[in-house]
């Protein structure tokens, strides 16, 4: 790292900390935003957090291509008269640690659940997901063209985002990816104000999520043109799953922020002939502690199969 930048760094992050702790911490958190915007204009050896940004972006397309792959192989029915098209996140993908068993651990997702009910029933439905990590609604409308067939006709589409769209947090891509580029003592340095403020900083930043409300509510809306003039056969959007009461105390206005969210995504039932599956209350009124991983966000083996299970019915309802 250039020595100048580095040093600029440590002296905002070394000045934060001390006025945080000997005079305000609302001024010591303001020294820190200034810093978090400074860290985007990194450029290292050449690479950027924006080349690094991409270059991830394009690590989880891959990822989502071969999930893509491995549920497309397990299709063994052959009237496939009508498509259901999954796009997600990672709640649609195996975790990590089960991409290392057979099938790179496709027999975790909602995906497979699906097509397994759908081949034990002998329906005429085939399963196409498109799941990717740190998926957003922008992400979508970004590459829609290049991961949405023109035809939706015979299409039930299924859009389970939301998650990464609304959570309030300390660094955003592009920060979080630039830490990567300064030395391992100042990353530490800079996360470890973070965690210590965290509450503080949640509290007094704005719009420091991947997709701020007023520009989810144009996504949302988008999607839904986008999906009727592809002559969508169906369109649901699955809502999301409300954080756990532990994570409130640190990440103040996050229930508020997912009734927000959610409240949108109903109206929209309300107003379009479009499907809201209700996820947050079905998993709250099953029991979290079941249907959710210890991580409290991502879905258990149950979690997954009821998910599946709403899905199938409310297509089929349709």
């Amino acid at each position: 790292m250039n020595n100048s930048i580095e040093n600029i760094l440590s002296q905002y992050i070394d000045k934060a900390f001390q006025v945080a702790e000997k005079k305000s911490i609302i001024e010591g958190v303001e020294i820190y935003f200034t810093l978090r915007g400074l860290l985007k204009t990194l450029q290292i050896n050449g690479k950027s957090a924006s080349s690094a940004l991409d270059e991830q972006r394009q690590e989880y397309q891959n990822e989502a291509k071969k999930f893509y792959r491995n549920i497309l192989n397990t299709t063994n029915n052959n009237k496939h008269e009508e498509t259901i098209f999954i796009v997600g996140d990672s709640l649609q993908l195996p975790r990590p640690i089960e991409t290392k068993e057979n099938n790179n651990g496709i027999q975790h997702t909602t995906s497979y659940k699906l097509l397994q009910k759908i081949h034990a029933n002998n329906l005429a439905l085939t399963v196409k997901p498109w799941a990717q990590r740190y998926f957003t609604t922008d992400s979508l409308l970004r590459v829609w063209d290049r991961i949405i067939p023109k035809d939706l006709s015979n299409t039930h589409l299924i859009i389970h985002l939301g998650l990464n769209d609304y959570v309030e947090r300390i660094f955003l891509e592009e920060e979080r990816l630039a830490l990567s580029l300064c030395s391992p003592s100042l990353t530490q340095k800079i996360v470890k104000f973070g965690q210590q403020y965290r509450r503080i900083i949640i509290q007094k930043q704005f719009n420091h999520s991947y997709v701020p409300f007023e520009k989810f509510k144009k996504n949302i809306q988008q999607i839904i043109l986008q999906s009727k003039q592809n002559s969508v056969k169906s369109l649901s959007f699955v809502n999301i799953i409300a954080s756990h009461v532990e994570s409130w105390e640190k990440t103040p206005r996050s229930m508020w922020l997912t009734s927000k969210y959610n409240m949108f995504l109903y109206d929209m039932e309300q107003q379009h002939n479009i499907n809201l599956i209700d996820l947050d209350r079905r998993l709250w009124e099953a029991g979290i502690h079941e249907y959710l991983l210890e991580d409290k966000m991502h879905l258990s083996h149950q979690g997954h199969q009821l998910l599946a299970d709403t899905i199938l019915k409310t297509i089929k309802g349709k």
